[in-house]
């Protein structure tokens, strides 16, 4: 997207995002600004970007709009379910989260972006009790069989793993056997009888987590 500084001042920002992202559509090309609306408290979408700059941390979208990025990127879930209802409506098959890439020239090059998986569950190998995330990317539905898992937090859905990747479960639990089939398609040397699926162990962190936070709130 263009990248040349957009001129505007602190009156004339008209929307300001927390927990933000960048998506990028392949039909119709264009990105989008996704995030936590801070004045009216709900998840946002931007039209499309028509000017970006990093450092300032602003855009120009197509409608108008200046928007002001505020902290680091991050996932706002209701923000989240409004993305994945409009690529819905609007007939989007592929898209891709470019966030990682956008933010190397801004205060945030250092932050680690976790890739979003969709359709996901974890299956833990029956002797060695290593577990694995498999599911596949949101937007592309690229397969994926991670390394090890390491870490996992329940309060932003992201799983560490040992190579030093995060992944955060952004859409749906897988509820048939294609986790099987993508852990004997990352080890060649198996069989499906050494795996079981433990994707509802995390799902119960989650469910326990959100509600906690639910009561508190």
């Amino acid at each position: 997207m263009p990248r040349n500084p957009t001129q505007t001042d602190s009156a004339s920002l008209s929307v300001s995002l927390s927990s933000w992202s960048i998506r990028e559509t392949s039909a119709p090309p264009a990105r989008h600004f996704v995030g936590h609306d801070l004045e009216t408290g709900t998840g946002h979408i931007s039209t499309a970007i028509v000017q970006w700059d990093p450092r300032a941390m602003r855009g120009l979208t197509s409608s108008g709009h200046v928007y002001a990025l505020i902290g680091p990127p991050g996932f706002d879930r209701p923000a989240e379910y409004q993305w994945l209802a409009w690529i819905f409506h609007s007939r989007i098959d592929e898209w891709r989260d470019v966030t990682a890439d956008e933010i190397r020239d801004t205060p945030f090059a250092h932050e680690i972006v976790p890739v979003l998986v969709n359709w996901w569950t974890v299956m833990q190998h029956v002797t060695q009790g290593a577990r694995y995330l498999v599911g596949y990317c949101s937007g592309t539905d690229e397969p994926l069989v991670t390394a090890e898992i390491s870490t996992f937090d329940p309060a932003t859905r992201c799983v560490g793993t040992d190579d030093g990747l995060s992944y955060r479960l952004a859409g749906h639990q897988m509820m048939n056997s294609d986790e099987f089939d993508l852990i004997l398609w990352r080890f060649a040397d198996t069989d499906e009888s050494a795996w079981i699926d433990v994707g509802d162990d995390l799902w119960d962190q989650i469910f326990e987590y959100d509600e906690v936070h639910e009561r508190k709130a």
